[in-house]
């Protein structure tokens, strides 16, 4: 499992991205790798995103995905979940912008 810090993530790596919950949408950042999470500044917000077996986010975590990774989500917007809860397909919607 390879994981980048956050600063080579937000200059090599990223592309806008928004995430809506319960209404609420959510802007930050894709990038298709793992960010160590002791590189992440205060006031941003980091989330695992595992894809399906056709490819599509289908779990959106707050903490580390291993199987199936699609990519992480960083934010300056807490999402409503605790460290290690998940959200699965239905309960989120995603957008590249």
């Amino acid at each position: 499992m390879a994981i980048q810090s956050f600063g080579a993530a937000m200059q090599d790596d990223c592309a806008p991205f928004s995430v809506r919950v319960g209404g609420r949408e959510h802007g930050g950042y894709f990038a298709n790798i793992r960010i160590g999470r002791d590189s992440v500044p205060d006031g941003w917000y980091t989330y695992d995103i595992r894809h399906d077996d056709s490819g599509n986010p289908c779990e959106i975590k707050n903490g580390y995905i291993i199987v199936n990774h699609f990519g992480t989500f960083f934010t300056q917007s807490r999402l409503p979940l605790e460290e290690g809860e998940s959200l699965y397909e239905g309960d989120f919607d995603y957008e590249f912008r």
